[in-house]
């Protein structure tokens, strides 16, 4: 392993914790909460995430019991990621502090430099928001008592009453964008088809006319006229008690939607329709007026 510069423990050394019993930084050991040891900084990646060589391994290290903002979340995701840069410069020997790492190339860790607890400076400066409920293998005092420093000071991330959004709210609302986004990009595809299937009367029907009035019709998607007949006899039982329609009326409507003449509108095919529609049912029902 690489040497590692001398560092104290009086930051890590708890009577009883789980850093008792530590006699050196520079050795491969385990204790109670975990392993440490010494590696190298190769890379920052972000405010909450570098790269370090241990044993000739390159290893992903994600810094435990903190997550700093997004690089997308400016400015405050470049910001925490050049507070890293500074705290760790390319080179810098530093020991990591880790629980079971998910591979032998990635791992969840303390890291410590010459000057302390990296994760616990980038908390205190308000680059990063405190994980314990997460992550709980960090001293919970000073975890609390660094992020109440940056809330109490106003920096970085605390600059704004109550903090900015919170990373993993921002990726949920990143993420339900981009679903929408797609939707709406589907959508699209899907009345490109349509009218791309639809006889060519209909297309030229839709096309912008002076003489038409209102909106032009949209697109009629194949079994319009068998969803119109149960979307209308639905409403219609739902509203009449159970009275059955008439014979025929439902029919006579939604033949005459599914038969836009040229050029007629949305508004026009509606109106044409739907007056058919009510004189036929005013004639059944109330015959002689």
């Amino acid at each position: 392993m690489g040497s590692v510069a001398p560092l104290s423990l009086g930051g890590l050394k708890r009577q009883g914790g789980p850093w008792a019993g530590v006699v050196g930084l520079g050795l491969g050991f385990l204790v109670s909460a975990g392993a440490a040891s010494a590696a190298t900084v190769v890379a920052i990646d972000s405010g909450n995430t570098l790269r370090v060589r241990a044993d000739g391994v390159v290893r992903t290290i994600r810094l435990a019991c903190l997550e700093a903002p997004e690089l997308d979340q400016t400015p405050h995701g470049p910001g925490a990621k050049a507070t890293l840069q500074r705290l760790l410069p390319i080179g810098t020997p530093v020991t990591l502090i880790t629980s079971a790492g998910p591979s032998a190339t990635t791992a969840v860790a303390e890291v410590v430099s010459g000057a302390g607890n990296v994760n616990l400076e980038m908390v205190r400066t308000g680059q990063a928001f405190s994980t314990l409920n997460e992550q709980p293998q960090c001293d919970p005092l000073r975890y609390a008592e660094a992020e109440n420093t940056a809330q109490f000071r106003r920096l970085g991330v605390w600059q704004v009453e109550g903090g900015i959004q919170r990373p993993w709210d921002w990726r949920i609302a990143r993420a339900e964008a981009q679903a929408q986004r797609e939707r709406e990009q589907l959508a699209q595809q899907d009345l490109a088809r349509l009218r791309a299937a639809r006889p060519a009367r209909l297309n030229a029907a839709s096309q912008p006319n002076r003489s038409a009035v209102g909106s032009q019709l949209p697109p009629f998607q194949p079994g319009f006229y068998q969803q119109c007949l149960a979307i209308s006899r639905e409403q219609f039982m739902s509203r009449s008690m159970g009275v059955a329609p008439p014979k025929g009326l439902f029919e006579s409507l939604c033949s005459c939607l599914n038969k836009p003449k040229t050029n007629e509108t949305t508004d026009g095919l509606g109106k044409r329709c739907m007056g058919n529609f009510m004189q036929s049912l005013k004639s059944t029902f109330q015959p002689g007026l």
